[in-house]
């Protein structure tokens, strides 16, 4: 599972919530949590402050500590 969707889920939130929260699209945030891609810098800068975690963590799912 992605590292975003884990986040996602803990908080009870949909897609849809991080989207308009993150000001990302939700094509984006569906695609990062399916197929596991890497995200833009800006993206990656927008969803740790949104989950308040490293960058890091949403860079590199499974590598952050």
């Amino acid at each position: 599972m992605s590292t975003v969707k884990e986040l996602r889920r803990r908080g009870a939130l949909s897609q849809q919530d991080v989207a308009t929260a993150t000001g990302i699209s939700l094509p984006t945030i569906k695609r990062l949590e399916g197929q596991g891609r890497r995200p833009h810098p800006r993206t990656v800068r927008a969803l740790a402050e949104f989950f308040k975690v490293k960058p890091d963590a949403i860079a590199f799912p499974g590598n952050a500590s």
